[in-house]
């Protein structure tokens, strides 16, 4: 269900709006056809009414608002936990390596590179010691345009040898060879990336009533977690003085 649900964001994003206003209008029309007009327009009339009450009630409390399932209350923000579990004095202790794919999509020849690009991160998941991967966005899509067919993703790494390791392992090797073959068969096609190696004392986060995104997702290994098969996450509470303002979440003293 997962897989289904996560293909057809996808294919939502691959159509501009007016493509499916069209697809909409072409369902009306052949029902018009088949059935008198006062059935052909119930199914529509329905569902627009039951989404109208649904969310009716949602706003007057009577039903559980499930936007918020994800959403983490209060004020948090995000510390890299140290290899033996603790937490530094001050926040922005270590360095973060932020990098930001990205590929042009639907158009023939791209089914094989999306493949590669989720082999490339189940292996940077599956061992994220190795690899010092500490996790990605979601699929992000472009909104220059009336329909998505970029996608991106921010990923978080230690370091740039960590970085640059992953670049030339076998998974990273795999996938660039496919895109350069398949590339020159498929022009249209293609990627990107930016990289930037963030010193420690340079970057900072603050989530108010978010859902965990970014650095705020990023999974952690430490000694004991490591024993437990389980992940650390970096997010942590924000109230205190130190993670008042944004240079104090920097680890700085001066006023922001």
């Amino acid at each position: 269900m997962a897989f289904s649900n996560f293909r057809l964001l996808y294919f939502r994003d691959d159509l501009r709006m007016s493509t499916w206003l069209l697809i909409g209008a072409s369902l009306q029309a052949a029902l018009l056809v088949v059935l008198p007009p006062s059935r052909a327009i119930l199914p529509t009339a329905i569902l627009l009414s039951f989404r109208i009450a649904k969310s009716l009630l949602v706003q007057l409390g009577f039903l559980r608002d499930d936007s918020l399932d994800n959403v983490r209350l209060g004020k948090l923000s995000t510390q890299i936990p140290r290899a033996d579990g603790s937490l530094a004095a001050e926040p922005s202790d270590q360095e973060v390596v932020v990098m930001i794919s990205g590929a042009r999509r639907f158009a023939p020849g791209f089914q094989e590179i999306s493949g590669l690009f989720g082999d490339m991160w189940r292996e940077a998941s599956r061992n994220r010691e190795k690899w010092g991967f500490m996790g990605k966005t979601s699929t992000l899509f472009a909104t220059e345009t009336d329909s998505g067919n970029s996608m991106c993703w921010i990923s978080y790494w230690k370091s740039m040898a960590h970085l640059q390791a992953f670049a030339l392992g076998p998974a990273h090797r795999k996938g660039w060879d496919l895109f350069t073959a398949t590339s020159k068969k498929n022009p249209h096609i293609g990627i990107m990336h930016e990289t930037y190696a963030v010193p420690k004392g340079h970057w900072e986060t603050v989530y108010l009533n978010f859902t965990p995104f970014g650095m705020g997702q990023t999974k952690h290994l430490t000694d004991d977690s490591k024993k437990e098969g389980r992940t650390v996450s970096a997010l942590r509470e924000a109230n205190k003085q130190t993670w008042s303002r944004m240079s104090t979440r920097m680890g700085r003293g001066d006023s922001v």
